[in-house]
């Protein structure tokens, strides 16, 4: 899921996250330089954080039953 700006996206993101049909999800583009909290749904996140003002950043969320 390309979102370019986690932030900015934030509500469609999380809709997508409690729809709970993913076991894995991966969103690119987050341009996030602070990790930034999610809803308690059942993933383990992993965040590779953007140091440049936009673009790069990626976040892995992985169901924690898998």
């Amino acid at each position: 899921m390309n979102v370019r700006s986690y932030r900015k996206n934030r509500s469609l993101i999380e809709k997508v996250i409690l729809s709970d049909k993913y076991d894995i999800l991966i969103i690119q583009e987050t341009w996030m330089k602070q990790p930034v909290a999610i809803p308690d749904t059942g993933y383990k996140v992993i965040d590779m954080l953007s140091n440049q003002s936009k673009g790069l950043g990626i976040r892995i969320l992985i169901r924690q039953s898998i």
